[in-house]
C-alpha cells in the first residue's frame, strides 16, 4: 500500500482535491512565466520603435530646438496607441523617457551626468508654467484611457459600446472624482 501525504487539517475525503495540487502549482507558474514574457515583449514592442527612430536622425547636426521639436512631435507620438489600450509598466515609461532625454540633451541614446540641463519633470511642464511642453507619457496615457470612460458615458452610438472595457481602480476613482452626472430621463442611470 502506498503512503499519501496530506496537508495539515485535510480530511481523507478531500484527498482528490489535494492530488491535483502539483499540477495546479505548475500551471500557475506557467501562467506567471507567460505573463512575464508578455510584459517583456510589450516593453520591446513599445520602446523599440522609439529607439530605432531616434537612432536614424543625425542629432549632432541639429540644435536643441530642432531636437525638442522632434521629441515633442515624433518620439512622444510613437507609443500613443499602446498607451490608449493599456497602462504599460513603469519600467517601460522610464525607458521611453530615457530615450527622449538622451536624444534631446545629448543627441544620442543615453544622456548621463551633466548632459541634462533641466529636471525631466520640469521639462514636461507646459510652456506657460516654465517647462518645455514635452508630453508626460504616464499622464497622457491616463488621460487617453479615461477618455474611453467619458465616451462610454456621453456617446452611446460608438461601435465599441458593447465591449467590456477594463479599467483599474485608480482610473475609475479618478474618473468619478473628476466628473459629475446630471439625471435626465433615467435611461443610463442605474440605482
Amino acid at each position: 500500500m502506498a503512503s499519501t501525504t496530506l496537508p495539515a487539517r485535510c480530511h481523507q475525503t478531500k484527498k482528490h482535491q489535494t492530488s491535483n495540487m502539483p499540477s495546479l502549482l505548475l500551471f500557475r507558474l506557467m501562467q506567471l512565466y507567460a505573463l512575464l514574457m508578455f510584459v517583456a515583449f510589450l516593453v520591446k514592442r513599445i520602446t523599440g520603435p522609439a529607439r530605432k527612430q531616434s537612432l536614424t536622425w543625425k542629432a549632432w547636426l541639429m540644435n536643441k530646438a530642432g531636437r525638442l521639436a522632434l521629441v515633442k512631435s515624433v518620439l512622444s507620438a510613437i507609443p500613443v496607441h499602446q498607451l490608449l489600450a493599456f497602462a504599460p509598466p513603469k519600467k517601460t515609461l522610464k525607458q521611453l523617457e530615457k530615450i527622449q532625454r538622451g536624444f534631446l540633451w545629448a543627441g544620442r541614446a543615453v544622456a548621463n551626468g551633466g548632459n541634462c540641463h533641466v529636471n525631466w519633470c520640469r521639462a514636461c511642464r507646459p510652456v506657460e508654467y516654465g517647462g518645455l511642453g514635452i508630453r508626460d507619457l504616464e499622464r497622457a496615457g491616463l488621460a487617453l484611457r479615461l477618455r474611453w470612460m467619458w465616451l462610454a458615458r456621453t456617446d452611446t452610438d460608438r461601435a465599441w459600446q458593447g465591449l467590456d472595457l477594463q479599467f483599474s481602480k485608480e482610473e475609475r476613482a479618478l474618473f468619478f472624482a473628476s466628473t459629475t452626472m446630471m439625471l435626465g430621463d433615467g435611461r443610463t442611470t442605474l440605482f
